[in-house]
């Protein structure tokens, strides 16, 4: 964290707590599913309200961050054959997964390139590819690397 601290060019700012507050409150939305009845009785709508505009980047903000993070695991992963980083990058797409799923359901376009390693937000651009020299140094390297995605998360939550 304190090498993210120290560049100011990776000022992440509570957006990153916002957003993840707007992807559990979207989720609690989409997974309320009233069943309607209509004349053929099998219509079911999902529940659903406008957002503002930024609830919708921060949205689509999430999508990109959740990929990061992903994405630097599977890096990880590769590189050096740890099972730890396989396993935190699938929950890293089950993350991404459900954004997508708040995505579509407001009919927003998704962010996020099918490239590994590739971001529409410059800003996380950066940190990934820093994060990425940072971990290609060596494995205990790519540990804290872990770390400071880790700890991002949990300072965004706390601030």
């Amino acid at each position: 964290m304190n090498f993210l601290k120290k560049n100011h060019k990776y000022k992440i700012t509570n957006r990153l707590l916002v957003s993840k507050i707007i992807v559990i409150l979207i989720m609690a939305v989409t997974f309320t599913v009233t069943n309607s009845c209509s004349d053929d009785n099998s219509t079911i709508e999902s529940e659903t309200k406008l957002l503002t505009q930024q609830e919708e980047e921060d949205l689509k903000f999430s999508r990109e961050e959740e990929k990061l993070a992903r994405d630097v695991y599977l890096f990880s992963y590769e590189k050096y054959g740890e099972t730890l980083f396989d396993n935190i990058a699938r929950s890293e797409q089950m993350h991404m997964d459900l954004v997508l799923t708040s995505l579509n359901l407001y009919n927003l376009s998704d962010p996020a390139s099918s490239e590994r390693g590739v971001f529409s937000d410059q800003t996380l651009q950066s940190i990934y590819n820093d994060l990425i020299s940072l971990s290609d140094l060596s494995l205990i390297e790519a540990y804290k690397v872990g770390a400071i995605i880790e700890d991002l998360d949990i300072n965004d939550i706390i601030q």
